[in-house]
């Protein structure tokens, strides 16, 4: 955890306490955890201040020196739109949103606004912060739960390197189709699209490595909700590998489930997730069960 670090959403903050003959350079990269793009940035704003005096990244850091990294914002086309969220997480860096259903993450050439980084755009603007929302962790449009939002360059660079260690824990739920003979297991099968033109994945051997870990958390009369923790990140890693063992989830139709009276979409809800946070140590973040699964669960039992 970088202790020392201090700041705004729009700046950051370090106060140096041992120098061991680095460069400012040095210290942004190997201290303040500053991806080389940001310095390159940094160099072109003249975004560098050391003791309130703007400074090039090549001059030498001294114990007791303050060196100030500014976020200076670049234009976007990310405008927003005052659409209701559910915020479960906030900090300098990042805001955190319990997903709803059937909405798009980020604005594209065929559905340009009311997108959830719009919302969270307006929701910005509401508290005083002008910053361009930027994009952590994906989820399908019609799967629910934790999203996580930079508001800097910065807090992007740090949690995604973070998840490319595989060093965040994320969890599941899901309802699925039928029961489990085995209660608690992983899934270690190497996932792929079914073919170059499909948006469909199957496990085949010529796939990418996707380790799943299951347990059953509640049976019902046919179908099972079951808590699983991803250990990779493939597209539908979820969906397939639970079609794989043969219990399809819920609700979702491009993966063989033909169940519409119980959920409209697939029952799959991002609830909990536990990493390093750039500025404030370790966090454990949790999106309670939405509606539409709760009741799929009472209808279904």
């Amino acid at each position: 955890m970088r202790m020392k670090l201090t700041g705004s959403y729009n700046n950051l903050i370090y106060k140096v306490e041992e120098t061991q003959g680095k460069t400012l350079l040095e210290v942004l990269i190997e201290d303040m955890g500053v991806s080389t793009r940001m310095i390159r940035n940094v160099k072109r704003q003249k975004a560098l201040t050391l003791n309130g005096h703007v400074v090039s990244v090549s001059g030498k850091a001294r114990k007791g020196d303050v060196i100030e990294l500014k976020f200076i914002e670049e234009p976007h086309q990310i405008y927003p739109n005052d659409i209701p969220i559910q915020v479960i997480y906030e900090d300098e860096d990042l805001v955190v949103i319990n997903k709803q259903t059937d909405m798009v993450a980020h604005p594209t050439k065929g559905h340009p606004s009311h997108t959830l980084s719009n919302a969270v755009r307006h929701y910005a603007l509401s508290k005083g912060e002008d910053y361009k929302p930027r994009l952590v962790n994906r989820l399908d449009r019609d799967t629910t739960g934790i999203m996580i939002f930079a508001k800097n360059a910065y807090g992007q660079h740090i949690v995604s390197e973070e998840m490319k260690a595989d060093r965040v824990e994320k969890y599941y739920r899901a309802l699925v189709h039928g029961k489990f003979q085995i209660k608690k297991g992983e899934i270690n099968e190497p996932i792929e699209r079914e073919s170059a033109e499909s948006m469909k994945r199957i496990v085949r051997p010529d796939g990418k490595e996707s380790l799943t870990l299951y347990e059953v958390e509640q049976e019902l009369s046919n179908t099972t909700l079951v808590k699983i923790q991803l250990k990779t990140g493939r597209t539908h890693q979820i969906r397939v590998h639970m079609n794989h063992l043969g219990h399809p989830l819920v609700g979702d139709a491009l993966y063989g489930s033909f169940e519409r009276m119980a959920i409209d979409r697939q029952a799959l809800h991002a609830c909990e997730m536990r990493f390093k946070t750039p500025r404030n140590g370790e966090v454990t973040i949790v999106a309670p069960l939405p509606e539409d699964i709760k009741n799929a669960v009472q209808f279904l039992s």
